[in-house]
């Protein structure tokens, strides 16, 4: 009897973390949390799951957070920008397209509270994955008296 073998694929957890780690009393991008992705982990097609959970001050003023592949200062970034609520779960895919040195770039899904939708950008990068590189989690404020905090966080490698 012929035909496809299913395996299941189980995710290694890269990263996770329930400790708070809050930005600064500044306007900077301060890095919240970086995770090593080892390289040649991913292979061509493998996905990276980041999922984080944001608390931040309810205001007008802007509170940026950032998924970051390649270290702090990399262009290749997601970023989503919150104002008026106080708190977002966020999950972003690292997409491997078919080559260890081409990403795509998933946004899929920001929700600042329950019932509310976010429809993002896909973006593109050619990130050399087949090395070891890391991916860090930064957050940035408008008015460096409010507060941004990643409250937890979970960094998941899916491989076909």
């Amino acid at each position: 009897m012929g035909g496809v073998i299913l395996r299941p694929s189980t995710p290694l957890i890269l990263g996770v973390s329930g400790t708070i780690a809050s930005a600064g009393a500044n306007t900077t991008e301060n890095i919240l949390a970086t995770v090593t992705i080892p390289g040649g982990l991913m292979g061509p097609n493998g996905q990276l799951w980041v999922y984080t959970l944001w608390n931040y001050t309810n205001s007008a003023n802007s509170k940026t957070m950032r998924v970051r592949l390649n270290g702090a200062g990399s262009t290749q970034a997601f970023a989503i920008t919150q104002t008026a609520t106080t708190q977002m779960a966020d999950l972003r895919i690292i997409q491997n397209a078919g080559a260890q040195n081409s990403q795509i770039f998933f946004d899929r899904g920001s929700v600042p509270h329950p019932g509310a939708t976010s429809v993002g950008v896909n973006t593109t990068a050619a990130i050399d994955t087949s090395v070891t590189t890391s991916l860090v989690i930064t957050g940035q404020k408008a008015t460096a008296g409010e507060t941004l905090s990643l409250v937890s966080w979970s960094v998941q490698l899916i491989r076909p």
